[in-house]
């Protein structure tokens, strides 16, 4: 069954849909013996995260449109379309009625205490056609839900990095120290002895040869888009920069402090500071984000520092001051997603 197959089993029953904001939310309604029936339904794929808190918001505001309709006898149920039931059900703590359609095995799910029948619904939602679809319909779905907004900030940073990275190798060698502190990486001296604050930035968009490029791009590419879907694309614009900047500023204390004057280049402090945030996020949300999982995050993050410590070249000090930042800008500017307005 799919999030889609789901309305479409209700909408085939006699309801109408409201025209809602987000795509993952479908609301349907019908006036059945002197009271309104209201159906929402979720679809989990594609939302960052449903908790009963989100559910009762959204619930509260459904109420309050048809209260404000005139109508005051209002029934709710809730049907949240999962790929993981078990995780799910603690959504069934929600104030409002909650059934669970499990979309990868295509069935309807009522657990205890749950009502067994809302309108008329439950046989139609369990007898629906697109549960009979078999594995077709289920690559359908499953492709819908992976069309998420596009990660367009995400997109632009890479792209800035390999034309920065292209131009600078067409020009001369980066790796080649002297090059590279010409313009504009890192260093002690250069920033607190005749300050050249500017390299806390620009140091942010240089790499040292093909490899070090690639590694950052390819757990840029992986996981950027994640953190620009939670928060926004031009709250992750402000992230990523302010991060990358922490994390120089992280990086050039412990370099001024240990009396260490190194040439210091990369993105992985900004990187870091999207881990942290999406590491932030992903507690916040129970545990997952997406395809994310707070144990797979975890799990980066200590092979990632492991590493690095085995590294002579790694600055191990952004690394962590980027991973500091980003739990603290995730903080302070991300906002659980409430409930859609009606």
């Amino acid at each position: 069954m799919t999030f889609e197959g789901c309305c479409e089993a209700v909408e085939n029953e006699g309801f109408s849909r409201l025209k809602v904001e987000n795509s993952a939310i479908s609301i349907l309604y019908s006036y059945r013996q002197e009271r309104m029936n209201v159906v929402c339904i979720w679809n989990e794929a594609a939302l960052a995260g449903i908790s009963p808190e989100t559910i009762d918001e959204q619930n509260k505001s459904i109420v309050a449109f048809f209260t404000g309709k005139g109508v005051f006898n209002c029934m709710l149920l809730n049907i949240v379309c999962t790929y993981n039931t078990a995780m799910s059900k603690r959504n069934a703590q929600a104030k409002m009625p909650v059934w669970f359609v499990d979309m990868s095995a295509g069935r309807l799910i009522i657990y205890e205490e749950q009502p067994e029948d809302f309108a008329g619904l439950r046989e139609a939602v369990e007898n629906s056609q697109v549960q009979k679809a078999g594995t077709a319909s289920m690559r359908k779905n499953r492709s819908a839900v992976g069309k998420r907004a596009p990660a367009y900030v995400n997109w632009l940073f890479i792209v800035i990095n390999i034309v920065v990275f292209v131009i600078m190798e067409i020009n001369g060698s980066t790796q080649d120290t002297a090059y590279m502190l010409r313009h504009g990486a890192l260093n002690v001296e250069l920033v607190m002895g005749e300050g050249q604050y500017y390299r806390l930035f620009t140091s942010m968009f240089m790499h040292a040869g093909f490899s070090h490029i690639f590694n950052n791009m390819l757990v840029l590419f992986c996981i950027g888009d994640n953190l620009e879907r939670a928060v926004g694309h031009v709250r992750y614009f402000i992230m990523y920069l302010a991060g990358g900047l922490l994390a120089n500023i992280a990086a050039l204390l412990y370099y001024n402090v240990r009396d260490i004057n190194v040439c210091c280049v990369g993105a992985s402090g900004a990187i870091f500071s999207v881990v942290g945030a999406l590491f932030y996020i992903v507690l916040v949300n129970k545990g997952r984000l997406e395809d994310l999982s707070a144990s797979k995050l975890g799990l980066f993050i200590v092979m990632s520092i492991y590493l690095g410590f085995q590294s002579a070249t790694t600055s191990n000090s952004a690394h962590i001051g980027g991973l500091v930042a980003g739990i603290i800008l995730a903080a302070l500017i991300y906002r659980k997603r409430k409930g859609t307005s009606l």
